[in-house]
């Protein structure tokens, strides 16, 4: 006897349809569309308290069609805040942190994605007050869809600090298909709104 239930795609199997549509219409998106919403997120993040009060922000260098990240890193360093990067380690496939300044050299992950090189200066979870956090898809309810490997999920759940995502209207859906390792994130940014979110999910 089968049930509705047991007809429904496994999670796994919603996360991958969802990965592949959000990309699709990401990918989409016409330079003015990428234009006006990026430049209204980060309108909208810079007017943050959280951000205006925190020491220190974690933020990835975007990739791809991913929105511009290089204006929130240039202004919270000409605020005087303290930079972190993420690099990814291949053998506890978890994220290091780093600190990024005037004498950072990078490197290409296997991903193409610049990364600090090993010979910077060293951060620690516990230093960082924001971390903005990437992501493919979210709903209004705090969850977030990444690429699958889990880097952000490990971290987020480590982290006591101030989880922030800002995202094309796109990349905001209904239900984003999420389990018991899936992190929630403080607080979204689109271009029409900023919605904030208290989470049981958020810290372990």
């Amino acid at each position: 006897m089968s049930s509705q239930a047991s007809t429904l795609p496994s999670i796994a199997v919603q996360k991958s349809q969802v990965r592949i549509e959000i990309s699709r219409a990401r990918r989409s998106l016409d330079a003015t569309t990428r234009d006006a919403e990026t430049a209204a997120c980060h309108q909208a993040l810079f007017a943050l308290s959280a951000f205006q009060l925190a020491p220190s922000i974690l933020c990835t260098l975007n990739f791809g069609d991913e929105m511009n990240t290089r204006t929130i890193i240039d202004n919270a360093l000409s605020l005087g805040k303290r930079v972190a990067l993420p690099r990814v380690n291949m053998k506890t496939m978890q994220l290091q942190l780093f600190w990024f300044d005037a004498n950072t050299t990078f490197e290409k992950s296997r991903f193409g994605i610049d990364e600090p090189a090993l010979n910077s200066v060293p951060a620690a979870i516990d230093e960082i007050h924001l971390i903005l956090v990437p992501g493919l898809a979210f709903d209004n309810k705090g969850n977030r869809l990444g690429y699958g490997r889990g880097y952000y999920d490990k971290l987020l759940f480590a982290s006591k600090a101030h989880h922030i995502a800002i995202a094309y209207a796109c990349q905001v859906i209904a239900n984003v298909p999420t389990e018991s390792h899936d992190a929630q994130i403080n607080t979204l940014i689109t271009a029409t709104q900023t919605q904030h979110f208290l989470s049981s999910k958020v810290h372990a």
